[in-house]
């Protein structure tokens, strides 16, 4: 009968032991630990999936593609006043450059606007449309000459101003970047992106002013032109979102500077509200001599609405 040694017992596996930690304790090692992973605070990490690489702080995620469409309503109204020169056309004689405040044209109205999304990939297409108009009587501090039309000091009168403004606009995004606020977050709250936007924008003013004994003065006219710009977003925590649009452009008779800063709150990835500020710069002129219109002005004030994305 045959015993084995001792030193032959000690060397045998345990039953079920896999095959790798087997040969190490045959060999009378014992397994290694893998490396610990840490972020740069010096926390821990263990990853779970190739995606928990991304969680680690100030780690660029720009290669990440965003959703394939988005589509985005924002329905808003807009608390704006007019401001500026116009000088209006006549038959026989050319009027004087009269500034809009003089024809009580200037106090704020709430108006209505939008704007529509379409957000595909690296591109985003926009049409956005505003109205301002204002309505008001007064009397002239002394003579208002309109065109062919004259107001004498003390007399009263109508005034009326309706601008429209239009955009339609494609934007590719140049740049996007990810990063966290905080370097002890594990997460990257913050997005940064960039567009490079051109389009073609809608101008279109009606001004009319009547006397109350009789005679009017007024134009009508449209002007479309090219824009370019840049708009820069910043989302935070994937709720909140501060975005800039800066958009200038121009032809022979028009030309624009438009300037949009709103901020956005989404409580639902579907829904939300914001706020912000637009002030649109212009200047349209159209005939010449004493047929000759003209208006050197802009529109601005607060504006604020809903968000509706899917």
């Amino acid at each position: 009968m045959l015993f084995a040694s001792p030193l032959v017992l000690a060397a045998q596996p345990e039953p079920g032991a896999a095959p790798a930690e087997a040969a190490l304790e045959t060999s009378g090692q014992r397994p290694v630990s893998p490396p610990v992973q840490t972020d740069d605070s010096g926390r821990e990490v263990r990853p779970d999936g190739p995606d928990d690489a991304a969680k680690l702080t100030n780690v660029p995620r720009s290669d990440r593609p965003d959703p394939s469409w988005t589509l985005s309503f924002e329905p808003v109204a807009w608390w704006a006043s007019p401001s500026g020169k116009i000088r209006l056309p006549g038959q026989t004689s050319g009027g004087d450059q009269v500034r809009v405040e003089r024809l009580n044209l200037d106090s704020p109205q709430l108006s209505p606007g939008g704007e529509i999304h379409i957000n595909a990939d690296r591109w985003r297409f926009t049409f956005s449309a505003a109205d301002n108009s204002v309505d008001a009587s007064s009397f002239a501090d002394s003579t208002i000459r309109l065109g062919d039309m004259v107001i004498a000091p003390a007399e009263t009168y109508r005034s009326s101003i309706d601008l429209f403004f239009a955009e339609l606009t494609a934007g590719f995004r140049i740049y996007r970047r990810e990063f966290a606020l905080e370097p002890s977050q594990e997460i990257l709250p913050a997005l940064l992106s960039l567009h490079l936007i051109a389009g073609a924008q809608l101008v279109d003013v009606d001004i009319e002013v009547q006397r109350t004994l009789g005679g009017r003065a007024g134009a009508e006219e449209t002007f479309i032109h090219p824009i370019g710009g840049v708009r820069a977003d910043v989302e935070l925590y994937r709720d909140f979102t501060i975005d800039v649009l800066l958009t200038a452009g121009g032809l022979d008779s028009s030309t624009s500077l438009d300037i949009v800063a709103g901020f956005q709150w989404r409580p639902h990835e579907n829904l939300g509200v914001q706020i912000g500020w637009r002030q649109i710069l212009y200047t349209v002129e159209e005939g010449e001599g004493t047929g000759l219109f003209e208006y050197e002005g802009g529109v601005a004030g607060l504006y604020g609405g809903v968000v509706i994305r899917f």
